[in-house]
This record gives structure tokens, C-alpha cells and sequence, in this order.
């Protein structure tokens, strides 16, 4: 409510894969002006504040089953400066028109999980295996 002026819409939820390994899925929206505050409280910038280290942040292409083009995804390794645990995130947006108006709104998705092994392989997990099951393919879609 604080960060995101009351999003209209705000759903987290965590998921348990059959490995083990823990998924955290949120999806902030809102339309109008207050859909800025999604693109000023992102994790590589927040993150920070709650005690994290951001060790690596960067975007990456991921692969989807179908479309023309892959998913552009910000993504990151994350350092608890209290007690050490680290996490991976990717986030990107989606909006439902090609014309990205906030006016009609727009989504912002998260996805995190602890590293259990190592950050490249729970990062490949989550682009190479969960992302791929909420998403199966892209539009064709240029900036320019």
C-alpha cells in the first residue's frame, strides 16, 4: 500500500517445486498515474533498503516455448547483509496493449527464489524451467 500507492492489483504468492527448491511470485498493477510507482520500487533499487546486496544485476533473454522472440527479463543475485543467505530475482512488465499507455495500465511481475546451490543454476532454473510455465510465448512486437 505504501510503496505502490494501493496497487489495483497486488498478488504473492509462494510455490514449492517437486525438487524442493521455493518460488516467490508477485504482481503489482495499476493504471493511471499511480502505475509509476511499479517502475520507481524495483527490486534492484529496494532491495538495498531491506538489508540486501545487490551482487550482480543485469537482462537476460529467456526462451520461450513459442512466439517469435524471447522474454527481455531484468534479473539479479541478492545478498542478505544480516545473515548471508542469498537470492535471485528476474522482474519484467507487461502491459495488454502494444502502445504501453499507463492510463490503461500496467503489470508488474517478480519472481525470486533462495539459492540453495549456486545463483547461476537457481537463475537457469527460473528462467529455464518456471518462467517458461507461466509464459509460452511472445508477440511480435518492435520498439521502433
Amino acid at each position: 500500500a505504501t510503496w505502490f500507492s494501493n496497487p489495483d492489483v497486488a498478488i504473492e504468492r509462494t510455490y514449492r517445486r517437486a525438487d524442493g527448491a521455493i518460488v516467490w511470485v508477485a504482481a503489482f498493477g495499476s493504471r493511471g498515474d499511480k502505475s509509476f510507482h511499479l517502475f520507481e520500487h524495483t527490486p534492484d533499487t529496494c532491495y538495498p533498503l531491506d538489508g540486501w546486496a545487490i551482487d550482480r544485476f543485469g537482462t537476460a533473454s529467456v526462451a520461450l516455448r513459442g512466439g517469435p522472440r524471447p522474454l527481455t527479463v531484468n534479473q539479479g543475485v541478492a545478498t542478505h547483509q544480516g545473515d548471508g543467505t542469498r537470492m535471485v530475482f528476474l522482474y519484467f512488465y507487461l502491459w495488454d496493449q502494444p502502445g504501453r499507455a499507463s492510463r490503461d495500465g500496467v503489470l508488474s511481475l517478480r519472481i525470486a527464489a533462495p539459492v540453495t546451490r549456486d545463483p547461476d543454476a537457481t537463475l537457469a532454473m527460473l528462467s529455464g524451467d518456471f518462467l517458461p510455465r507461466l509464459f509460452d510465448t511472445t508477440l511480435a512486437w518492435r520498439r521502433f
